[in-house]
C-alpha cells in the first residue's frame, strides 16, 4: 500500500512538472513569435494617441506641418532624432563603444554632427530580442519625408532623397559629403543582419548652420568590424 501511494505521488509530481514545463515552452514560443509584431501595434497606438502628427516639439518642423502650438512642447534639451512619419522620438547616444547601439539611436564616431555640416550618421537596431527595435519602421520612410534632429539646442530639418539597401561592408555610406546631410541605417530584412537599409536626407533649413563654425571633418575610414555589427 505504501509503495502504491508513493508511486501515485511521484506520478502526480511528474504530471505537475510536465504541465508547468508545457506552459513555459508554449509561453516562450508565443513570445518569440509575437515580439517581432509588437512594434506594429506600438506604432498604431502612438499614432492613435498623438495629436501632433509625430512632430511633438515647437519649431520649424511644427510650422511646416501646421501643428497647433498648444499641442506642442518646448524644444528638447538633449540631442534627439524625431521622425514624425514613424512616430520616432529618441535621444541620440554619443560615444565610441559599438555596444551603445544596443541602447537606442547611436551617433557613429568619426562622422560629422549636424552643426558641422557634411554627413552625420545615426544607426539603430531594426529588431532584437534584447535591445530596443529603434529603427524597426525605417523601411516606411520614403523620398520627400521630413524629420528633425535636435542638436545642442538647435533644430535641423532634413528631407529624404534616397533609400537604398547595401551590404554590411559598404562603409562608404559613412563618408563625408560636401552638402549637409544625415545618413540613417539599420539591418534588413527585419529578421536578419544580411544587409543594411540606408536612408539619406539633405538639410532643409540650412540657415541654421553658422558658416564660421561649420567644419567638414577629415575623411576617416570607420572600423569595418564595427560597421558590420550594427
Amino acid at each position: 500500500m505504501y509503495n502504491h501511494l508513493k508511486v501515485t505521488s511521484d506520478r502526480s509530481r511528474l504530471r505537475v512538472f510536465n504541465n508547468l514545463l508545457t506552459v513555459v515552452v508554449v509561453g516562450l514560443g508565443l513570445y518569440i513569435m509575437a515580439s517581432p509584431l509588437l512594434p506594429h501595434f506600438d506604432l498604431w497606438w502612438a499614432k492613435f494617441q498623438d495629436n501632433t502628427g509625430g512632430v511633438r516639439y515647437s519649431g520649424v518642423l511644427a510650422v511646416e506641418n501646421e501643428v497647433e502650438t498648444e499641442n506642442l512642447v518646448e524644444a528638447p534639451k538633449d540631442n534627439r532624432l524625431v521622425i514624425p512619419g514613424i512616430q520616432l522620438d529618441e535621444g541620440v547616444i554619443v560615444g565610441q563603444d559599438v555596444n551603445l547601439v544596443n541602447i537606442g539611436v547611436w551617433h557613429r564616431p568619426k562622422t560629422s554632427t549636424p552643426d558641422q555640416g557634411s554627413n552625420t550618421v545615426l544607426v539603430g537596431h531594426r529588431f532584437s530580442y534584447n535591445s530596443p527595435a529603434t529603427f524597426y519602421h525605417l523601411d516606411k520612410m520614403d523620398h520627400g519625408d521630413k524629420f528633425a534632429i535636435w542638436w545642442e539646442g538647435k533644430e535641423y530639418v532634413y528631407e529624404v532623397f534616397q533609400t537604398v539597401v547595401v551590404a554590411p561592408s559598404a562603409i562608404e555610406i559613412e563618408g563625408p559629403s560636401e552638402e549637409p546631410m544625415v545618413t540613417l541605417y539599420t539591418c534588413t530584412p527585419v529578421w536578419t543582419a544580411a544587409n543594411r537599409l540606408v536612408i539619406k536626407a539633405r538639410l532643409v533649413n540650412t540657415d541654421v548652420l553658422n558658416e564660421d563654425d561649420a567644419i567638414v571633418p577629415q575623411e576617416l575610414e570607420p572600423a569595418k568590424e564595427d560597421h558590420e555589427t550594427i
